[in-house]
Formats: structure tokens, C-alpha cells, sequence
């Protein structure tokens, strides 16, 4: 199938087949969503909670930080 013949299907169809391929892709556990960097992140992270040393935000102050980047 090539991309001319995917213009030419109705909505709906392509609705599914993205479906399809997403549940495909979601059911591949071999693939590594995250990259080496982004893991060890996420399990410092984990560390932290499971050690009760973790440091948690507001979310008054998560809005106000992000709010400080739109200006």
C-alpha cells in the first residue's frame, strides 16, 4: 500500500488502520520506548519515591513555572 492509495481512503478507514498499527506498535514489547538517558531519569525517580526522598511540587507552582515560559 503506498500513500496515493491511502489518500483515497475514506476516514473512517484510515481511523482504523492507524489503530491497527498503533495496537501493533503498543503490543510490541521488545521495542524500547525511552531512550538510555530518559530510563535512568525515570528510575532515579523511582529511587527517590521508593527511598521517601523524593521532591514533589504544587500544582500552583507547576502552573506559575509554566506559565513564566509563555511570556
Amino acid at each position: 500500500m503506498n500513500i496515493n492509495t491511502l489518500h483515497k481512503l475514506e476516514r473512517k478507514e484510515k481511523i482504523r488502520i492507524v489503530q491497527l498499527l498503533w495496537d501493533d506498535i503498543a503490543n510490541d514489547h521488545d521495542y524500547t520506548y525511552v531512550s538510555s538517558e530518559h530510563k535512568k531519569i525515570l528510575d532515579d525517580r523511582i529511587n527517590h519515591l521508593e527511598r521517601g526522598i523524593a521532591n514533589f511540587k504544587s500544582l500552583g507552582e507547576i502552573e506559575q513555572k509554566f506559565n513564566s515560559f509563555k511570556k
